[in-house]
């Protein structure tokens, strides 16, 4: 009496429980179980490493393919050099083949009017012993064009018709020139390059490349 209401004690078993604002508070401030999350791991750390590891994959992926983009790059590339460098080799015979040809062509044809100029009707004779000289010593030996045409002038003087002298040096000079330039012609050129036999007084021999004859020379 006078003690105050049955209210205000609680009674005995009966639970204490928080005010209902206390209890919305503690019910929304963790949504996740913490048995999907793992031992003392929040949902904030566990969020940014799943989303790095996302971009960690895209990252790897993405560099993968470029390497193999490279690597298939490169391979093309190697590829279309190394059609280039077949191809080469037989692009520089044939372009040397012609240049030889041409250079013994023109070497046999300017003989062959030094001789008719300047040794009237010895032209045949004069025409086969200019060809060996210059053939033999100018081409194949590699001598000097200088010492050929030195060589070559005193042993043909008995049989000039008169002509200049200054000038059938001079022209057997610029026949020596020529031999000495298709000689570094042949020299860089891959095939072996030699001469046919002077047997039966030809006038200029047949050429052969590696054995092969591959032209030879025809005088009126």
């Amino acid at each position: 009496m006078g003690c105050g209401s049955s209210k205000d004690k609680p009674t005995e078993g009966t639970e204490l429980r928080p005010p209902t604002a206390q209890r919305r508070q503690g019910a929304t401030s963790s949504h996740v179980p913490q048995s999907r999350l793992g031992p003392g791991t929040t949902t904030s750390q566990r969020a940014p490493g799943a989303t790095a590891s996302r971009g960690h994959t895209r990252e790897g992926t993405a560099r993968g393919s470029s390497s193999r983009q490279r690597d298939l790059s490169t391979a093309q590339r190697q590829e279309r050099q190394q059609r280039r460098r077949s191809r080469i080799p037989d692009t520089i015979a044939e372009t040397e083949d012609r240049v030889i040809h041409h250079g013994l062509n023109s070497l046999a044809t300017m003989i062959n009017q030094h001789c008719l100029n300047f040794y009237g009707a010895n032209s045949a004779p004069t025409s086969r012993l200019i060809g060996r000289g210059i053939i033999d010593d100018a081409i194949v030996r590699g001598v000097d064009a200088k010492s050929v045409a030195a060589d070559l002038s005193s042993r043909l003087l008995q049989y000039a018709s008169g002509q200049s002298e200054a000038g059938r040096g001079a022209h057997l000079l610029r026949l020596c020139e020529d031999a000495v330039g298709v000689r570094r012609s042949i020299d860089n050129h891959p095939s072996a390059w030699t001469f046919g036999s002077w047997d039966a007084g030809v006038r200029f021999p047949s050429v052969l490349r590696d054995g092969q004859e591959v032209f030879f020379f025809f005088f009126s």
